[in-house]
């Protein structure tokens, strides 16, 4: 019966295109010169979070988080000195549709009341080329925490932009919901923008 209700409020729902979330402007704090030292704080204004999953084994649906904070650094001289470190806010997902928000927020899929945060904390991170990085880490969603690695592109000359793409199977986090009969596949993939506060 619940896998109805999501087809059910699927339908008629138009495909969010990658990277068009907008995001509600808020006061962003003072950022002190000593915190852009050693890396960014993360401006959630400015920052996106991205995700993908494929309906019915049959079209990509986009969604997005709307709520993300966190600090990151890009040492493109030592990458051993750069990191990310970054939360989301589980309650904070929009899919441009009030009922099946609320849905994903329930059990189902990803129970934000026991769950409310999906962090990422590297703990590795290899620069492969000019301005790009595989970005290892231990990434927590619904409770579990996995390893992750995220291609990670810099976006700017400064090191204040990045752009992290990766993709996790939604089973190996404890979430199987319509995984067996295809309504919503294991892959989900994200894109998180990153710019960093001045």
């Amino acid at each position: 019966m619940k896998s109805v209700k999501w087809m059910g409020v699927l339908a008629g729902v138009s495909v969010l295109a990658a990277g068009a979330a907008v995001l509600t402007p808020s006061p962003a704090p003072a950022v002190a010169s000593a915190v852009l030292a050693d890396g960014h704080t993360v401006d959630g204004v400015h920052s996106s979070v991205v995700f993908k999953i494929k309906h019915m084994d049959t079209a990509n649906f986009y969604g997005v988080f709307k709520d993300i904070s966190g600090t990151f650094n890009l040492d493109s001289s030592d990458a051993s000195k750069s990191s990310i470190d970054v939360k989301v806010k589980a309650e904070s997902i929009d899919t441009r549709n009030g009922g099946r928000d609320a849905h994903a927020k329930r059990a189902d899929f990803l129970s934000v009341k026991e769950f409310p945060d999906i962090t990422f904390k590297s703990t590795s991170v290899k620069k492969t080329g000019d301005k790009t990085f595989d970005v290892t880490g231990d990434m927590t969603f619904r409770g579990v925490t996995k390893p992750v690695t995220a291609q990670v592109t810099q976006t700017d000359e400064a090191g204040r932009g990045l752009e992290a793409k990766f993709s996790i199977k939604r089973s190996d986090f404890g979430n199987n919901f319509m995984v067996d009969n295809k309504g919503l596949s294991d892959q989900m993939d994200f894109i998180v923008a990153l710019e960093g506060k001045k």
